[in-house]
């Protein structure tokens, strides 16, 4: 036989791992000595004969070990084969097991899919806050966003994010070397006149802008990166979604011309789709400063140092770390600011994260979102707890079933892998549920909480179904092992022997420590929640100095023109009084700033000494009309308010905030003072005081403020503030912009926005953190309470007899009752003295979220201890109902 064939005989040989060496060398052996016979047998001599049966076998060594490889070879598959096979069974098994008890899968799944519906939802928010940079973007490393923090003595460190165009070339030209910056500004424009007119959200942009984020034309060309011209050609890149909306197809736009303001553009490309700039806003047109920013912010904008508007983006090169690249800049900055005495001279540059939303100094919206994570994570364990306590019940109620498995010869690892695949097969159900509950969730989120927010519209995608397909797994193996564990370890004689109503100690232990775990989380999740809802209150409620609901702010854009300061007065008259007849209306004022949106911030004496910044800013000062303070519905506490005559070529006046007397003033009468105030000749008289506005931010102190009359001061922007007699149902924002339009035919676009959507602005993270803790919080007491339910109904089928006995011997029904509610309540109240202690130690890391709210504010903590006592006893009233109507007769001949 030649080796080849006995090669062939050789791989058919069965073999396992521990014995394919053994067998491979007594196979050679047999060919070896039975060839050796068959030469002897024809005459050879013995040690001849061994010889040729060699030589005609070949190398013994080599076919030794190809014959092993070839045979562990065979054995792995072997193995691999029995593996897939075992578990193609276990899932057949699991499949007809499920069957059987479809409300116990239906509860299983839907309690899963609650806690992965959660989480998927919050990956999708937190993966396009904190994961991802903006789409389309070139991300490799190199690039990062300029943030600029400056040290002060009175507020700490301080983040801001633009700096001016001065500063931007600067920098630009001392970063050259080491790689290259580009700036953009974002701003609302108009595009047509009169009622043909439409708002653009605009992105001014330097030529390199694209380039240097690695984004490339949908159609078209983008800016040329060589062409900084002082007067370039009006071009404009359209966003693919104003293309599509405005002119159907998005290729159809390009050449098409648009007008912007007083410039005509052509444009020349298409972005990407879902292109959001490079830090989350969307834009519908993007055009080059050089066109047409002058017409906004004036046309000294190249050279004027102390306006910071621009946002900064830098690429490095490959070679330079972004520690260098923030030195460098830096140094730049510090030096310019000391040429020119400005502030800049103690501003460091920080080269930072691409993500808008890791700004160096956090950003409240991302880390509540953060907090929101890690709370949904939190309900899928109190999910996982409760499945596991559901599991666990089922396998004890099958240990019979189990034990004859084990009697008939399933190991007990088989055993553990088939109650592990019943729960991935669980596990699978609930994701597949909870990609339905993410896709509404989104959706839900998108119109409401997070409108502010650019997600992508598809609402799944490969990252968020990758990470729902993780969470299934981790979740079956938090909520199967402990199941899979005490079944393989069920003790075979005596499970054969028990009765049905024998649970075992260990066991029952087990579920009461998962109940114990549910409470504890639910008590971090309902804290939090009041934490939040609390701030949302009281944020919603803060006195803002004035009424919000029913004032509407209207900006028509009658700057630009260039006509007298007379004629633009009369124009400014003339559409107050059209805009005063609408019905409905019931007063009009005129504003140089808006509260939380514009404000003037200037250098105020009082006695010769310049009063101090302020935290948040300020001396701030307001240009305003005689209707004003009653349009706002902020009263005069002292003095007087502006009256027809306080114009200009009169006495100035002014009226000021109470913060502003407290510190110009501290303990005296301002009324009658005289202060000094930048760009107004002569003395300003004070003649009134009126309360606290906030102008800034929320969470800020009111700052320190002045009114001073419209009349006296001419400025050519402003808006007017229209009071409504009732609250604004929406039609009154197209009626005051038709009014306005009636009087001023040719105008742009006219913005009206009600003042409540400024302020909804303001509270916003309050009230996404109040809406989400909320939700989280009740899924988790819901699902807690379901846990503690199975528990004690459980805990009541298992003791049947052991109560039965009790009323047998005298034991009142209500008195079975109060032990069952009893052992309901210790183990919730284990587990919220648990989570109090937990709660109290990490609240204070969220205190710099909250809004005039305690970390450890005691009546939240109260309400949420009372409220669980309460879940609780409800959770144990039906099992202890059914207890106390036990007959002991029928429980003891069940026996």
């Amino acid at each position: 036989m030649r080796p080849s064939d006995r090669l062939r005989r050789l791989v058919r040989l069965p073999a396992r791992a521990k014995t394919i060496r053994t067998d491979v060398d007594a196979e050679i052996a047999h060919h070896l000595a039975q060839t050796e016979r068959e030469l002897i047998a024809a005459g050879m001599s013995p040690d001849d004969a061994r010889g040729e049966a060699r030589r005609r076998f070949g190398d013994v060594e080599t076919v030794r070990h190809s014959l092993r490889e070839l045979d562990r070879t065979g054995a792995r598959r072997e193995a691999r084969g029995d593996f897939w096979s075992g578990w193609w069974q276990d899932l057949r098994r699991s499949v007809r097991s499920l069957r059987r008890e479809p409300a116990f899968a239906a509860v299983v799944a839907i309690t899963l899919a609650l806690g992965l519906g959660a989480n998927a939802t919050m990956f999708r928010v937190l993966d396009r806050l904190l994961l991802r940079p903006a789409p389309y973007v070139r991300t490799d490393g190199t690039l990062s966003l300029l943030y600029f923090q400056q040290e002060t003595q009175q507020f700490g460190r301080v983040t801001f994010t633009s700096q001016s165009y001065p500063a931007f070339e600067l920098l630009r030209q001392e970063f050259s070397p080491k790689g290259d910056l580009a700036a953009w500004w974002q701003a609302q424009a108009s595009s047509g006149e009169g009622a043909n007119a439409r708002k653009l959200q605009l992105t001014f942009v330097t030529p390199n802008y694209f380039s240097l984020l690695g984004v490339k034309a949908w159609a078209g060309r983008l800016f040329d990166t060589t062409a900084w011209d002082p007067q370039p050609v009006p071009t404009a890149i359209a966003s693919y979604e104003f293309a599509a909306s405005a002119y159907g197809d998005p290729s159809a736009a390009i050449g098409k011309t648009l007008p912007i303001g007083p410039t005509t553009f052509t444009i020349s490309g298409i972005a990407p789709p879902g292109f959001v700039g490079a830090d989350l806003r969307k834009s519908d047109v993007f055009v080059t400063m050089a066109s047409a920013v002058g017409a906004t912010v004036g046309t000294d904008w190249r050279t004027t140092p102390n306006m910071r508007w621009l946002q900064m983006v830098a690429r490095r090169a490959p070679s330079v770390t972004g520690e260098q690249a923030s030195a460098a800049m830096t140094a730049a900055l510090q030096s310019y600011g000391r040429a020119h005495a400005k502030g800049d001279s103690t501003v460091n540059v920080v080269a930072g994260s691409i993500v808008r939303a890791r700004r160096p100094d956090g950003m409240t919206t991302a880390r509540i979102a953060l907090w929101l994570g890690g709370v949904a994570l939190l309900v899928l364990l109190v999910a996982c707890s409760n499945v596991a306590n559901l599991l666990l019940a089922r396998a004890m109620r099958r240990r019979r079933e189990l034990a004859v498995h084990l009697a008939l010869g399933v190991s007990r690892a088989r055993l553990t892998r088939t109650i592990i695949t019943e729960t991935l097969m669980l596990g699978a159900a609930g994701g597949a549920l909870a990609i339905l509950l993410s896709i509404w969730g989104d959706a839900l989120l998108r119109r409401t909480l997070l409108a502010r927010i650019p997600l992508e519209s598809n609402p799944l995608d490969a990252r968020q179904t990758a990470f729902v397909a993780l969470l299934v797994l981790v979740a079956a193996l938090i909520a199967g092992l402990v199941p899979a564990f005490v079944a393989s370890g069920t003790p075979l004689i005596e499970s054969l022997k028990s009765g049905a109503r024998e649970g075992g100690g260990r066991r029952h232990s087990l579920r009461t420590t998962l109940v114990v775990v549910q409470g504890t989380l639910s008590v971090i999740l309902l804290i939090g929640a009041g934490l939040f809802v609390r701030s949302f209150s009281r944020a919603s409620s803060v006195d803002l100095g004035f009424e919000s609901p029913g004032l509407l702010v209207a900006s028509p854009d009658l700057r630009n023109d260039g006509r007298p300061s007379e004629e633009f007065e009369q124009r400014w008259l003339r559409v107050a009084d059209e805009v005063r007849a609408v019905p409905g209306v019931a007063s009009v004022a005129a504003s140089v700033t808006v509260p939380f949106e514009s404000q003037m911030e200037f250098t105020i004496v009082i006695d010769g000494d310049t009063l101090r910044v302020q935290k948040g800013g300020g001396p701030y000062a307001n240009g305003v009309s005689t209707d004003y303070f009653r349009t706002m519905r902020t009263p005069i506490l002292r003095g007087r308010d502006f009256a027809a005559t306080d114009r200009k070529g009169s006495e100035v006046v002014t009226v000021i905030n109470e913060a502003m007397a407290a510190q110009a003033w501290p303990g005296r009468d301002p009324i009658g003072k005289c202060m000094r105030v930048e760009d107004i000749d002569g003395c300003v008289t004070v003649i009134g005081i009126v309360p606290n506005a906030r102008m800034t931010e929320l969470a800020d102190d009111a700052p320190p403020q002045l009114y001073l009359p419209i009349t006296a001061w001419h400025p050519r922007w402003r808006s007017l503030m229209v009071r409504m007699a009732a609250l604004d149902d929406g039609s009154a924002v197209a009626a005051v912009r038709r009014a306005i339009l009636v009087a001023e035919p040719s105008l742009p676009y006219v913005d009206v926005r009600p003042m409540s959507e400024i302020v909804d602005y303001q509270i916003e993270s309050w009230k996404l953190g109040a809406a989400m803790f909320t939700l989280f919080g009740a899924l988790g007491v819901i699902v807690a309470a379901l846990g503690l339910y199975s528990v004690i109904a459980h805990d009541v089928t298992q003791r049947r007899r052991e109560m039965g006995v009790r009323m047998a011997l005298g034991a009142r029904r209500e008195d079975v009752a109060r032990l069952v509610v009893g052992r309901g309540v210790r183990q919730a109240v284990a587990g919220m003295a648990l989570g109090l202690l937990i709660a109290w130690a990490v609240s204070t890391r969220v205190a710099d979220l909250l809004f005039q709210t305690s970390p450890r504010d005691p009546l939240i903590y109260g309400a949420v201890v009372g409220l669980l006592l309460m879940v609780a006893i409800l959770a144990s009233f039906i099992p202890a109902r059914r207890a106390s109507k036990l007959d002991p007769a029928d429980v003891l001949r069940e026996s």
